[in-house]
């Protein structure tokens, strides 16, 4: 999936990650870095795995949930 950036939110990622999404792609390092509660989520639920925001392509895998 794409989201626009207005849905740049834990919200919406627990709502598509309850849906199959295994990985969140953002490519704004502005994005990230003035949505201190979806950067809370990421660094909590999730494992950054690609290149990174510097390059434009921060890639994090979602770990599995705790039961």
């Amino acid at each position: 999936w794409s989201l626009p950036a207005d849905w740049h939110t834990p919200e919406k990622l627990m709502e598509y990650r309850s849906l199959g999404a295994a990985y969140f792609v953002i490519y704004s390092k502005d994005l990230l870095e003035n949505n201190p509660a979806l950067a809370d989520y990421l660094d909590n639920n999730s494992l950054q795995i690609g290149p990174g925001i510097e390059s434009g392509c921060a890639i994090y895998r979602f770990l599995p949930p705790i039961d």
